[in-house]
C-alpha cells in the first residue's frame, strides 16, 4: 500500500513538472507570435524564425500570414519556418506566397514540402482549386523517384483537361518521363491542346518516343 501511495505521488508530480514545462512553452509561444505580429520588422524576423525551432503547431496560422507581411525579410523568415514545421496543411498558403516575386524562399520550402507528402495525398492535391498547387504536384510527381505509378498516371492524364495550361504543360511533362499507354494517349490529345506550348511538348514527346520505337 506504502508504494501504491509512493508511485501515485511521482505520478502527481510528474504531471505537475509536465503542466510547468507546457505551461511554460505556452507563454513562450505567445511571446514570440506578439512580437511576429506587432514587432518592428527586425523583431518579427527573430520571432519567426524562433517560432519555427520552437517545432508547435500553434504558431502554423501566425507564421503563414506572416507570409503577406509588408517586410520581405520577415517573409522569407516566416516560410523558412513554416519549412521547420513541416505541415501539409500549411500547402496552399506556401502555394500562394510563392507567387510573390519577393519571396523567394516559399517556392523552394513548398518543393519541400511536397516532395515529404505520400502519393495518395499529392494525387488528392492535385485537385486543389489553386493551380499553383496543382501545377506543383504534377511536378513533384515527376521528380521523386516511384511517383509515376498506375495510380498516379491517370491522374495526371486528367490534368491535360485543366483550365489553366500552365498546368496542362507541367502534367505533360511528367508525364513524357514515363512509358506505356496512358503516357502515348496523353500526348496524342495533347497535340491538339489550344495551347501552342503544350502543343510544343506533345509533338517532341511523341518524336522521342517514335525515335525510341525505331531504335528498339
Amino acid at each position: 500500500a506504502l508504494d501504491d501511495r509512493r508511485a501515485g505521488v511521482q505520478l502527481r508530480e510528474a504531471a505537475a513538472e509536465g503542466l510547468v514545462r507546457d505551461g511554460g512553452k505556452s507563454h513562450a509561444i505567445l511571446g514570440w507570435v506578439h512580437r511576429l505580429q506587432k514587432g518592428d520588422a527586425e523583431r518579427a524576423r527573430a520571432a519567426a524564425e524562433r517560432l519555427g525551432t520552437l517545432g508547435d503547431d500553434r504558431a502554423r496560422e501566425p507564421l503563414e500570414a506572416a507570409l503577406s507581411h509588408a517586410d520581405v525579410g520577415v517573409k522569407k523568415a516566416a516560410a523558412r519556418a513554416i519549412g521547420l514545421l513541416s505541415r501539409a496543411s500549411s500547402i496552399p498558403a506556401l502555394a500562394k506566397a510563392a507567387k510573390d516575386s519577393e519571396n523567394t524562399e516559399a517556392p523552394k520550402v513548398l518543393e519541400r514540402l511536397l516532395a515529404k507528402q505520400p502519393t495518395k495525398d499529392l494525387l488528392v492535391l492535385l485537385k486543389d482549386p489553386d493551380a499553383g498547387v496543382r501545377r506543383m504536384v504534377a511536378h513533384t510527381l515527376g521528380t521523386s523517384e516511384g511517383r509515376l505509378s498506375p495510380e498516379s498516371l491517370p491522374a495526371l492524364a486528367a490534368l491535360q483537361q485543366d483550365a489553366d495550361a500552365e498546368v496542362r504543360h507541367q502534367a505533360l511533362l511528367t508525364l513524357t518521363k514515363a512509358s506505356g499507354k496512358a503516357s502515348q494517349d496523353a500526348m496524342f490529345a495533347a497535340a491538339k491542346d489550344k495551347d501552342a506550348k503544350v502543343r510544343k511538348l506533345a509533338a517532341e514527346g511523341l518524336g522521342k518516343k517514335r525515335g525510341d520505337n525505331v531504335k528498339a
